[in-house]
């Protein structure tokens, strides 16, 4: 695999959706050290990096991965989604998790729609890539019917078959329906008082316009957390222009949202 002898001795690890056991052997025989199957398992991951860096490279030891005692920050119970083996996967960072599952829910509600609107425009590779999306999204977040069922429309999908859609949207179905009441909490709590919505994330929306201002894209991310957290429209169309790389238009979208 590698032309030249000077990175031989750099080991090389393969992280891909594949997981069954010939994708393995295909990564290995290209010369992979190592292959660790996607949806990522930290504590697998931790381990195969541990196997392959050299000594002392990593630092401080990797913590144990640990989830949080329940609090109000989410339903004690969400069926249809293993909360434990979603916060593990965020190394139980519960309000990751949270939004996460609130973006899942907006995000992911249409993806029959859009795997069948890609087909009816003979898109076959992009009907492919919103089931591989919705595939991995959905295991990250522990929603395991969900995976399996879009799982099997990805695979039919690159067979060159139409996939089982219907499958799809009875899996989904009930999972958004659990999630919607997530939403609309932060949206109602958003429109009974716009302003103390945004008076309660004063120091992150300062943080933002800095970042902003400074065209440094980690805007993005604060923007998306800030939008699921006030619940605001103003600050989701920020996010909406930071997503898309129009970091002068987020920002004074926000100078007209809340001025500093």
């Amino acid at each position: 695999m590698l032309a030249d002898p000077r990175f031989a001795g750099i080991p090389i690890l393969a992280m891909t959706a594949n997981a069954m056991e010939a994708d393995r052997e295909r990564a290995l025989a290209a010369g992979m050290r190592e292959h660790v199957p996607k949806p990522i398992d930290p504590p697998q991951l931790y381990a195969a990096l541990e196997r392959w860096l050299p000594a002392g490279a990593g630092g401080q030891p990797v913590p144990a991965v640990q989830t949080a005692a329940t609090t109000d920050d989410l339903p004690v119970e969400l069926p249809g989604i293993d909360q434990a083996d979603g916060l593990r996967r965020v190394g139980g960072n519960r309000a990751l998790y949270r939004r996460l599952l609130l973006r899942f829910a907006g995000s992911e509600a249409d993806a029959v729609e859009r795997v069948r609107a890609a087909l009816m425009a003979g898109d076959r590779a992009a009907a492919v890539r919103h089931a591989h999306t919705l595939k991995g999204v959905s295991a990250n977040l522990g929603i395991g019917g969900v995976r399996t069922v879009a799982a099997n429309l990805e695979a039919a999908l690159q067979a060159g078959g139409e996939g089982d859609l219907l499958a799809v949207a009875t899996a989904l179905a009930p999972v958004l329906a659990r999630l919607r009441p997530m939403l609309a909490a932060v949206a109602s709590q958003a429109a009974a008082d716009p302003a103390a919505a945004l008076a309660a994330h004063a120091g992150d929306l300062a943080k933002l316009r800095a970042l902003l201002a400074a065209d440094d894209t980690a805007a993005v991310e604060l923007a998306e957390r800030l939008a699921q957290a006030t619940g605001h429209p103003g600050i989701a169309e920020v996010h909406r222009l930071a997503g898309d790389f129009d970091l002068p238009g987020a920002l004074a979208r926000l100078d007209a949202v809340a001025p500093s």
